[in-house]
């Protein structure tokens, strides 16, 4: 199960081999650790270091979300399985330019694909001609991106086809929602505030597939190493980002939420009250179990978990790998 904690002031300890929590000294809940597939704090609570060693031992994923909206989250990812040849592999590839480079192709080649899938879904729902528009955006930059001599060139073509999408996406939303384009840190309206959030939670299950293959997941083919960030992560979440922008589409023509769910603040942008987190964790729960994995076009979709297409990411960014550097695919061990 996914925990998440969503009141202030609580003190999370440890007991043996289960989470403890605690109001005001008086037992709240208890979870056996094994049962728990990652920890989510939405506020501000207390932390034994016992708990927090647990928890990295059995190999589940921590995630501190700023309670007010502002600033990124914070993870505490457990060790790798420090699979030697797996990271020789990804470190050699990221020394070679031209590998870097190659690898990097094929994550914006993957995406701009997988957005191309989600204009086929979404286009019924919105402006046909942006739509039109954005999928014309994104097949030149497929046609582009072999042609790209560097990263920055590469990350141009990338840019002109996210606007192009978000271009097309923006006609899903009556005006109310605000949405004009895509901003962030802090959001400035309920759409972006969804979107920030859900790229956040999934971060997660990726950073698990990564983590649990044996990746160094501060070095990444896409995006550069910056202390702190974890570049790879990063790369892999690009693949999913198409799936999260229709999830978020579907759930708002749904109605499955209102302006009325949301503040904004000069200081901390827009984000969800504290009532609509719950009801935003409790949707999320059930789409983790219907995800739909957008791939190369929309006759590939596919519906699965989180879990199992953050695998796929993972052991995708594996064969990616391994043919820069050998120019043959790895066989699955």
């Amino acid at each position: 199960m996914q925990i998440i904690i969503d009141k202030a002031d609580l003190h999370l300890e440890k007991q043996g081999r289960t989470l403890v929590i605690r109001e005001s000294a008086t037992l709240a809940d208890k979870v056996p650790v094994k049962y728990i597939e990652s920890l989510i704090i939405h506020s501000n609570v207390t932390l034994e270091t016992g708990l927090l060693r647990l928890l990295a031992e059995q190999g589940v994923p921590t995630v501190i979300l700023p309670a007010r909206g502002k600033g990124p989250g914070i993870n505490l990812s457990p060790g790798s399985h420090h699979f030697a040849s797996i990271r020789a592999a990804q470190h050699r590839a990221i020394a070679n330019p031209d590998h870097k480079l190659a690898v990097a192709k094929q994550i914006v080649d993957h995406k701009c694909a997988a957005y191309l899938a989600a204009a086929h879904r979404l286009k019924q729902w919105g402006d046909g001609n942006a739509f039109e528009k954005a999928e014309r955006a994104l097949q030149r930059t497929l046609t582009d991106i072999p042609a790209a001599a560097d990263t920055a060139t590469l990350m141009g073509h990338e840019g002109a086809a996210a606007a192009a999408w978000f271009n097309a996406y923006k006609t899903l939303f009556a005006p109310e929602w605000g949405f004009s384009q895509r901003n962030r840190r802090p959001p400035q309206d309920p759409v972006n505030a969804l979107l920030s959030l859900t790229y956040t939670i999934v971060a997660q299950p990726v950073r698990r597939a990564l983590l649990a293959t044996g990746y160094d997941v501060y070095f990444g083919f896409l995006h550069e190493p910056v202390s702190g960030r974890e570049a790879l992560t990063l790369d892999a979440i690009e693949l999913q980002r198409p799936a999260v922008d229709c999830l978020i589409a579907g759930w708002l023509r749904q109605a499955l939420f209102t302006p009325e769910d949301f503040v904004d603040s000069a200081t901390d942008g827009c984000r969800l009250t504290k009532e609509a987190r719950g009801k935003y964790y409790a949707l999320w729960a059930d789409a983790e179990k219907h995800w739909v994995a957008l791939r190369a076009n929309h006759q590939k979709q596919a519906t699965t978990s989180t879990a199992a297409a953050c695998r796929w990411c993972s052991q995708w960014l594996r064969e990616q790998i391994t043919t820069v550097n050998s120019g043959e695919p790895e066989h699955a061990d």
